[in-house]
């Protein structure tokens, strides 16, 4: 059976017992469970915390598989999950969800047909709509009293979408409104009217996710970058009893961490809680990759 702590346990734990056609044990914070119950307490930074599971859910003998971060991060701190601490937080983000995870959950069966279908729909719509801010200039005699209004710089000459839609005061939604007519035909564009809330909705996320896109390119890409060079180097070696006090540019808890675990491979130390993508990055430029 599968076990699954809340609350990214049950995200994970519970679609894979669905398929796998396996029983599914919650494991919740004291008192969320409806029966009769057996708990465990433990020490946090500050204070303590209990969970609970049924007491009838697992019997002797049998094989449970925990799923739960906490297996590869540690248990030092299980309710302080900071932001910070996610792998490559800027390319997993809530507003791309959908195009990371509708497809895997699509082929395991949890997600439908026509909700496959709508977020195929949706970015391909994004990808012209980019595609379209990339080509397509605006004229400085057009645009200029927006930019005015919104405090940012005037034009001289004519400049594309996407750079003016990557100034921080600028709104993507508000600068189509200046695309010459003919444009949105031109480049497939097919954004949904406005005649509903969930047309509206539709049209924002679509928007809003080429507006991301263009933004913030440099960290987008940058992290990419990371995440593909970690990906290639994970098996690269650390020397044994290496004395990672005197890596510059580690922070103070990392060092302690590595120090703590002394991890034998780039991987390990990436899945050491409190060591975070940016430290690898370090590590691999010491170690001259």
């Amino acid at each position: 059976m599968i076990a699954g702590a809340e609350s990214r346990g049950f995200i994970f734990g519970a679609p894979l017992a669905y398929v796998m056609h396996k029983p599914f044990v919650p494991i919740r914070k004291k008192g969320k469970l409806p029966r009769e119950t057996v708990s465990v307490s433990y020490d946090l930074e500050y204070g303590s915390a209990e969970i609970e599971m049924h007491k009838d859910s697992i019997k002797p003998g049998q094989k449970v598989v925990l799923i739960d971060d906490l297996i590869t991060k540690g248990v030092d701190e299980p309710y302080r999950m900071f932001t910070s601490r996610a792998e490559y937080r800027i390319l997993l983000r809530q507003d791309n969800a959908d195009l990371r995870l509708t497809e895997k959950s699509y082929k395991i069966g949890l997600a439908s047909e026509e909700r496959f279908r709508l977020m195929t729909e949706k970015y391909e719509t994004v990808n012209d709509l980019a595609r379209m801010c990339d080509e397509v200039n605006l004229r400085a005699d057009v645009i200029n009293d927006y930019l005015s209004e919104s405090n940012s710089a005037t034009l001289s000459e004519s400049k594309r979408i996407s750079d003016l839609a990557s100034r921080p005061e600028i709104s993507l939604d508000e600068l189509l409104n200046f695309v010459p007519r003919g444009t949105f035909v031109k480049f497939s564009v097919d954004l949904p009217e406005v005649e509903d809330v969930g047309s509206s909705q539709r049209r924002k996320e679509i928007i809003d996710s080429v507006e991301i896109g263009v933004k913030y390119k440099g960290y987008i890409e940058r992290e990419k970058s990371i995440a593909e060079k970690i990906a290639r180097l994970e098996d690269l070696k650390i020397p044994q009893d290496f004395d990672f006090d005197k890596v510059s540019g580690l922070t103070i808890e990392c060092r302690q961490k590595l120090l703590r675990y002394k991890p034998t491979t780039i991987a390990q130390a990436s899945r050491i809680s409190g060591v975070s993508p940016a430290d690898i990055s370090v590590l691999l430029v010491y170690f001259g990759r």
